[in-house]
Formats: C-alpha cells, sequence, structure tokens
C-alpha cells in the first residue's frame, strides 16, 4: 500500500499500515502491522474490502489478511495457507470471503477469517489480481486470463497420470472405482476411484482414440492405422485384434460394447466393423456412407446409432444401417444411447441433439453454449453430460433442459464418462482428467447381501440389506426371480434398507434378487441396483416326542391339558396335531406352524382320544417327516347339591358391595370341592330380565357392585358344574336361587362454595365443590346462570363432586350457580340443590419492567434472554416486539404466561425491544409497556 497523507491532519500511512476515517475528511492509522507480534513476517498491504459497516479483511505479502469486526478499534491478523500477497479480496458477508493471490490461488474462509483454506491452486500458471464472488459458489478471478466457478470452486477436481502430456480421447468407466482412458499413444488406467492413475505406453507408433468397457475388466480400444486393441486383465496388458483395416491409412474414431462379445466400431470414409466374439475376429459392415463417422453408441448387440460429419446420423437394426436425418448440418463428434430407443448426440456449436425411437427422428436441444462439444455420455435416459473446447461442459438431470458444469482451465475435453449418477469423468488435452463425484442427488453404487449367507434350507427366514452411496434420501425396492417363474416384486419403495425374506413354503432351488436403489426425490425407475442369487435346499426330521401336562396319560374333565412335541434332525420344525375321539374319526386340530404346543380344554365327553402329532421341516412339502401317536383319557365325576349365600345379607342400600358365594358338592370325595366345580351367576332384575353376570369360571364367588342400580327386588340363580363332566356348556348339574333386595337412599343436605370465594378476575381458574349428606352414592349437576339472564348446563350429572370453571373469554359481571345432587339409586331431578352467586372482575396490570440478560452491547451471535415482570395483575401475560435499526417493528412472541423471550442474531447494528403486558382479564392492546434498545456488534 502506498503511504496515503490526509489533507487535514497531515496523517501518512505507511507500510504495513491501515488508515481509517469515520467521516470522509479524517483519516487516522487504524492499524499497524509492526505492533502485532503474532502477524508473522508481516510486509505492505496490497487490498481491503469491507462487507459489512464494521467488519473489513485487508491483504497483503506473505500471505497475511488482517481483520476487523468493530469497525477498526482493532485488527487481528489472519495467516492462510498461503505465503503469496493476497492481491484482492471479495465477501459476500462477514463471513464468507474469498481471496485471489499472486501465485495462482484462491483461498476461502466461512468463518470471518478465523480459519482460510486454499480453495483452488490455479491452472493456467500466472497469478491472479482481482477476484468478484456474486454468491457462496460463484466468482470469477482475473489476470491476463479470467476463471470462473460455479460450485465454489470444488466440484471438478483434476487428476492425471503423471508424466503424461498426450490428449485424453476417450474415458469408459466399469464402476466407481474403475476406470480406462485411450490417450493416443498410451492407455490410461485407475483402479482407486482416480486417486492414482498408471499409464501403458504403446509399443508401436498406433493412436488409440476411442474405448468401451462392457465388463470389469474387459475393454476394447480402437485408433489408427486401423488399429484394434483389448485387454481382459483389466488393462495390465494389451492385445492387438488383427481385423479388415489393420495397418490401413484408416482411423478408427470410436467403439461401442453392447456386451462382453458384441462390438461396433467406426471411422473415416464411413468404414465400420464388428465382432460377435469378444474381439477374436472382426467384419467389416457397409454403413451406406463414406462420410467421416466420429462416434457409435450399441445399446444392444442389434441397436447402435453412429454420427459423423455434416450432421450424419446412423442407425443399425439386426446388421444393417439406415441414413435418418437428423436437422442439422453441423459436425456430430459424439453420441450415446442408454437404451435402444433414447440416444443424444452433441457437436459443433453447441448442437445437442435427441432422439426417441431409435435414431429415425431427432429433435433440437438448447445446450446452452455455442463451444464445439466433442464427446457426450449418459448415466441414465436423462442425465447426461456433454464436453468440448476449453473445459466447456453441459449437463442435463432432464434429458431437456442443461446447464453449465464446465471444468477449471481452458482445456479440450475430449472424453465423458460416468461410473454411476454421482461420479463424472471428463478427459483431454495434456493429459488432464477431470472428476466430479456430486454431479447428481441421485443414489450411485449400491451393495448389499443376505443374511444367513446362501445356500439355507427352506422355511429359513433370510434378511436382504442394501447401502446405497451418493444421495441424501435413498429408497430401496426388492425383486425376485424364482426357479421357472417370472420377475416378482417383493417390497415397493421403502426408506427402511433389509427386508425379511420368510422362505417358508417356498420351493427349493435357486433365486436371482435384484435390489433397486433411488433418491427419495427421484423419477427414475430406479437410480442404481445390485443383484445376486441365493440357493434354498431341504432339510427333513429324523425324530418326534411327544410328553403332557399336568396330567399324563389321564386329567379330569375340564382340566386343561398342554401337549409339547420336540423333534430332531431340522433347524425349522413345524408341527401338525391330529386327534381321534372315542367312536368318531380323525380331526385336525392344530394346522402346521411353529407352534410347538397344543392346549386342549378337555371339555368333552368322558373316554380315551387318541393323538398323532406329526412334523416336518420348513423347507420341504412332505405330509410329515417323523410323527407320534398315543392314548390319553378323560375322566369325570359330577356335582350333585350345592348353596349359595350373599353378603351382607338381603337387604341393602343401593350403592352396596355384594359378594355372592356359591358351595357345590358330590356323592364321591373330591368330586365338585375342593376346586373341582365350576360356577355361573345369573341375575334377574325387577324389570324381569335374566342376565349372565359372571361366566364359567373355578371361582365360587361373585362380587356384585350396585351403584347406579335401581331400587327393588332382584333374584340371583348360581348353577355349578364339575369341571370333568360331559355336561353341555350351557347347562348345569346343580343350582340354587334367591331374592336380594335393594333400597333407595336420597341425599339429604348439601353445600356448595366456590374457590376463590365470591368473586374474582377473569382468567382465574374458579373451582366449584359440593357435598352431599346422607346418600352412600351421591351424583353431582352443574348449572351456571350467566349475567345475560341465561341459565346453561356446565357439568351434567357424576360422581365428581368439583367443577373447574376456567373464566378466561367470559364478560364481568355477576353469575349465579346452581349445584343439584342426588343418589345413584335415585330418578328424581334431584334430592337437594345449593345455590350462590359470583361474580368476575377485571384486574389490569399497573406496573412492569423488562431487563435483556447479558446487558447491551454484545457481540452478533450472543443468546440474549428479555425477562418481564408485571405488578398489580393476577394473570399477566406478555408480548414481545422487536425492530433492527431503521426496520419494521416485528412481532416476534404473542401474548402468553411466559414472561421470557430468548433471541439470537448474527446481524451486527442497532435494535429496539418493546415488551407489553396486560391480565389476562383486559381485553385491552396493553396495560403496560417497557422499551429498550440493544446493540450487537
Amino acid at each position: 500500500m502506498s503511504n496515503l497523507i490526509d489533507p487535514v491532519m497531515g496523517t501518512t500511512s505507511g507500510p504495513g499500515q491501515i488508515i481509517a476515517t469515520a467521516d470522509g475528511a479524517t483519516w487516522l492509522v487504524s492499524f499497524d502491522v509492526g505492533s502485532d507480534p503474532s502477524a508473522g513476517p508481516g510486509g505492505q498491504f496490497a487490498s481491503i474490502t469491507c462487507p459489512t459497516s464494521t467488519s473489513c479483511f485487508a491483504g497483503g505479502t506473505n500471505g497475511m489478511i488482517a481483520a476487523t469486526s468493530d469497525g477498526g478499534t482493532t485488527w487481528r491478523t489472519d495467516n492462510p495457507v498461503t505465503v503469496q500477497t493476497i492481491e484482492a479480496i471479495s465477501c459476500l458477508s462477514a463471513k464468507d470471503c474469498y481471496a485471489a493471490t499472486t501465485g495462482q490461488g484462491v483461498v476461502h474462509t466461512t468463518n470471518a477469517g478465523g480459519l482460510w483454506d486454499l480453495q483452488w491452486a490455479g491452472v493456467f500458471g500466472e497469478g491472479w489480481q482481482a477476484i468478484a464472488c456474486t454468491g457462496v459458489t460463484t466468482c470469477v478471478v482475473a489476470s491476463g486470463t479470467v476463471a470462473r466457478t460455479t460450485t465454489g470452486g470444488a466440484a471438478w477436481s483434476r487428476q492425471a497420470p503423471a508424466g503424461l502430456v498426450s490428449p485424453i480421447s476417450s474415458l469408459a468407466c466399469t464402476d466407481s472405482a474403475n476406470c480406462y482412458g485411450a490417450a493416443v499413444d498410451a492407455f490410461v488406467v485407475t483402479h482407486d476411484s482416480g486417486s492414482s492413475w498408471t499409464s501403458h505406453p504403446l509399443t508401436t507408433t498406433d493412436n488409440v482414440l476411442g474405448i468401451s468397457c462392457p465388463a470389469a475388466g474387459n475393454c476394447v480400444a480402437a485408433g489408427w492405422p486401423g488399429a484394434i486393441y483389448s485387454t481382459a486383465d483389466a488393462g495390465a496388458t494389451w492385445t492387438y485384434r488383427a481385423n479388415p483395416l489393420s495397418g490401413a491409412d484408416e482411423t478408427l474414431t470410436s467403439v461401442s460394447c453392447a456386451s462382453a462379445t458384441n462390438c461396433i466400431v467406426v471411422g473415416t470414409d464411413g468404414k465400420v466393423l464388428s465382432t460377435v466374439n469378444g474381439g477374436s475376429t472382426w467384419s467389416a459392415e457397409s454403413s451406406g456412407t463414406t462420410q467421416f463417422l466420429s462416434a457409435v453408441s450399441c445399446a444392444s448387440n442389434s441397436s447402435c446409432v453412429a454420427v459423423g460429419a455434416a450432421g450424419i446420423t446412423l442407425a443399425r437394426t439386426s446388421g444393417t444401417w439406415h441414413a435418418y436425418p437428423s436437422g442439422t448440418a453441423k459436425v456430430l463428434s459424439g453420441v450415446d444411447c442408454p437404451t435402444t430407443s433414447i440416444c443424444y448426440a452433441a457437436g459443433d456449436a453447441g448442437t445437442v441433439i435427441k432422439t426417441g425411437d431409435g435414431g429415425a427422428t431427432w429433435k433440437a436441444e438448447t445446450s446452452g453454449t455455442t463451444a464445439r462439444l466433442f464427446a457426450i455420455r449418459c448415466a441414465s435416459t436423462t442425465v447426461c453430460l456433454a464436453a468440448g473446447v476449453s473445459s466447456t461442459a453441459v449437463l442435463t438431470l432432464d434429458g431437456t433442459s442443461w446447464s453449465d458444469d464446465s471444468a477449471p482451465g481452458a482445456n479440450t475435453l475430449d472424453a465423458v464418462a460416468w461410473s454411476d449418477l454421482n461420479n463424472a469423468w471428463l478427459g483431454g488435452a495434456g493429459g488432464t482428467i477431470f472428476v466430479n463425484q456430486d454431479v447428481t442427488s441421485a443414489c450411485g453404487l449400491v451393495s448389499g447381501g443376505a443374511l444367513p449367507s446362501s445356500p439355507q434350507p427352506r422355511g429359513t427366514v433370510v434378511t436382504i440389506s442394501a447401502t446405497a452411496s451418493g444421495c441424501p434420501n435413498p429408497t430401496y425396492e426388492v425383486w425376485m426371480l424364482p426357479p421357472g417363474g417370472p420377475w416378482t416384486l417383493l417390497r415397493g419403495w421403502s426408506k427402511s434398507a433389509t427386508f425379511d425374506w420368510d422362505t417358508s413354503g417356498a420351493a427349493t432351488g435357486s433365486y436371482h434378487f435384484s435390489v433397486w436403489a433411488r433418491d427419495l426425490s427421484s423419477t427414475n425407475s430406479y437410480d442404481s441396483f445390485f443383484a445376486f442369487d441365493y440357493v434354498l435346499t431341504v432339510t427333513g426330521c429324523t425324530g418326534i416326542n411327544v410328553t403332557g401336562s399336568p396330567g399324563w396319560p389321564s386329567v379330569q374333565r375340564g382340566q386343561p391339558e398342554q401337549f409339547t412335541a420336540t423333534s430332531t434332525g431340522c433347524p425349522n420344525p413345524r408341527y401338525e396335531f391330529w386327534m381321534l375321539a372315542p367312536g368318531g374319526s380323525w380331526t385336525l386340530v392344530q394346522s402346521y406352524s411353529a407352534n410347538a404346543a397344543f392346549n386342549w380344554s378337555t371339555f368333552v365327553p368322558p373316554g380315551t382320544y387318541r393323538f398323532s402329532v406329526w412334523v416336518h421341516d420348513a423347507s420341504n412339502a412332505n405330509a410329515y417327516d417323523a410323527f407320534s401317536a398315543f392314548n390319553f383319557t378323560i375322566t369325570s365325576t359330577a356335582c350333585t347339591a350345592m348353596s349359595a349365600s350373599a353378603s351382607p345379607g338381603s337387604p341393602a342400600s343401593v350403592g352396596t358391595t355384594i359378594t355372592v358365594t356359591g358351595t357345590a358338592s358330590g356323592p364321591q370325595i373330591g368330586a365338585c370341592d375342593p376346586g373341582g366345580a365350576y360356577y355361573e351367576f345369573w341375575l334377574h332384575s325387577p324389570s324381569g330380565t335374566w342376565t349372565l353376570v359372571r361366566p364359567w369360571l373355578i371361582s365360587q364367588t361373585f362380587t356384585w357392585t350396585t351403584a347406579g342400580l335401581p331400587a327393588g327386588t332382584y333374584r340371583f340363580s348360581v348353577w355349578a358344574r364339575d369341571g370333568s363332566t360331559t355336561t353341555p356348556p350351557n347347562s348345569y348339574e346343580a343350582f340354587y336361587a334367591f331374592d336380594y333386595v335393594l333400597n333407595a337412599t336420597p341425599c339429604g343436605a348439601m353445600g356448595a362454595s366456590p374457590s376463590p370465594a365470591t368473586s374474582a378476575s377473569i382468567g382465574t381458574v374458579v373451582t366449584v365443590s359440593a357435598a352431599a349428606m346422607s346418600c352412600p352414592n351421591p351424583l353431582y349437576e352443574f348449572w351456571l346462570h350467566t349475567p345475560s339472564g341465561v341459565w346453561t348446563l356446565v357439568q351434567p350429572y357424576t360422581s365428581s363432586a368439583t367443577f373447574q370453571w376456567n373464566t378466561g373469554g367470559w364478560p364481568a359481571g355477576t353469575y349465579r350457580f346452581s349445584v343439584w345432587a342426588r343418589d345413584g339409586s335415585s330418578s328424581a331431578s334431584y334430592d337437594t340443590f345449593q345455590a350462590f352467586d359470583y361474580t368476575l372482575t377485571v384486574t389490569p396490570c399497573t406496573a412492569m419492567t423488562a431487563t435483556p440478560s447479558p446487558g447491551t452491547p454484545q457481540p452478533a451471535g450472543t443468546t440474549v434472554t428479555v425477562t418481564a415482570t408485571a405488578s398489580g395483575c393476577t394473570n399477566p401475560q406478555f408480548e414481545f416486539w422487536l425492530k433492527f435499526a431503521r426496520g419494521n417493528w416485528v412481532l416476534v412472541q404473542p401474548y402468553g404466561s411466559s414472561n421470557t423471550f430468548t433471541w439470537t442474531s448474527t446481524q451486527p447494528g442497532g435494535y429496539r425491544f418493546s415488551v407489553w403486558a396486560r391480565d389476562l382479564s383486559s381485553s385491552a392492546s396493553y396495560d403496560q409497556f417497557q422499551a429498550f434498545d440493544y446493540s450487537l456488534f
């Protein structure tokens, strides 16, 4: 920075100094690098920018950057990752800045200079003198050359084999890790996603211009003079393939392999060669033209499209080539067909054309560039990338709209390749290779598998899992091809990355699975997929054993019995239970399942029953692998007499809890009692209806809750039967009946009172409590008479003796309550009542305060809590307003009971708060308010 002299004060700024003014007339030294011990080597300042009125950044020699956030009162020095002079700085905010250096690089900060990183090292061999940024991803740097980024400088990264200077004329990737390139006089190969490249120079004067890799490790390349090479060992060695044009002065420009066996090569003078055996032998085909053919793409063994000079387009169907009009006379240098019907071609003057019918008709698309395009490749039917001169690259994500995605530098780009929807590659002059590993949000490589691993016996539950990369919200769909069957959708699109396949009942054999993945935002059929095979086998059970509990081999009728089976020799046993009743036929009582137990109630006629328990493994369809058969006997003793009683005895008041007990006995010791009888209880009401109040259970007691029942004479009938008898389910062996009288007990006197007493301000919750006397089951009903003269039922009859009245929203005035009471047995409107008046009032707030913590001023980003208090009102409500500088008032927290508001802002400047307070009973905009200023720096 040259010396500056203030014409008024005579102040001079020397090397390493920054001068500042607050009024444009008076300038003073704001910072001297010589006084900062942490400034490093220091030196002169060469640039300065101020994104806000308080934040500035100054750059200078030795990579020095000085920063202030308080308008120049204090400065600090930041040392980015460079020793070059900071020639220019451009800031989008007080936090986001880019700086250009004399050493080609651009450095970047996102935290107000706390940390600087090298965003771009430059590729043009000259330093930058100016920089301007219009967004966080878009900047332009300039010197004798202008460079631009639209991705924050980080979308495309350059990769190249060491020492390679020949242009990369074609690229092909079999997956995200393995890519291959034709580099005129060499082949280049990477097996680690481009982290390192290996060059394999040709040992002849041949050139290779086109390359295609139909399978992992298998590639075919073509070039001059009539040269064709192939590799079957992932590019480690390349074999020359003799063909009809070998050694001829013919340039083979492009090759496309639809499979590991079928490839097509095109070149000058309309030459076309084909192979159907992986390149071992080649045959010439007639293209029907002598035009220069620059590119070919084959979506299947029989469907290809070729393009070339003068806009020529050819389509191959079943070995025959046909010419179709393309609608352009421009040279077409590249073509790619993601399907047999959809193809894209690119060429001179930014030309891009598309066909949807295999090349019969073409439609022009707007690429957004006039630069010559040499190559085009598609990752799907809608995602394509074209590249050409001056590092130009254009991208479509919908198959129609194209946008700029150019790489750094100004090299000619001759090659494009995709390894998946996320990873794209560009190749060109000087051996340049660029990679972009985040082109789309689509799912890229998918991996996964199945547990337990194949093979497994049928009946196993197999968990299929998948993992997709490169997409923020992956979803998965699972397809299965069974032996001899069609593809079946097992599970539609789901965020779950796992699927449990229950193989019970599935046929044995080999199954083929395909797991599809796509991002939640994707409209593709799928972004990517992985496939695998799984084999199901058959396993048989070799033995079975059955035990019974609690009795074996007999129990009394009605005593529950459980049969449990165990098996040997099979991992997934399935059990089936059959029963043969006395004089009957075999009956299936529990069909095949994984449940090894059968629970039998034994409410059946006495006698000897025969059981057969079958077992087979879930992996086979056998009727059974093994079985066990046995006899089981059911015995019986009947109940012959019984009695029943109630406690307390009749009569009793409605609301009393009464216990009815039955006692049954039989002719033999142990018959019915103890614990052998089952009881059922019936009740006849005063209205004349019999009701089953407790079905058959071994318990001999029934608890009768009389609350809410009408008064009158009731009759009980208690039935009994032995648990082992043959009595039908709705019948009995003995019973006992008796009457029981319930008397009504009306409520006598009652009291009712409110809390708080007599009056309260609007918004108060008033509790009305009642208490009735002399009735065992009082019920209460609450009525409210409003100042307008209307009685309203606010709580109908319930056992609750309280009513909560939320007075919020009710008008001020005198109200009257009437609380009614009656016993649960009563049919009257009420037995007794109590009435009283209640007054609602308005209580405004009379004073308030509001304070911030911490106090003003504070640095931007500080969390500030504003706390308000109000007095004179019982239910204060608070509302918070905020205004920035000369802006408008903004409601930041509406009226509520909370008296605090928490605020964080990263924008320095002056703010004003206004805190309003009013009582919940108040209808005013506010009763009181408090306003204050707050500053952030």
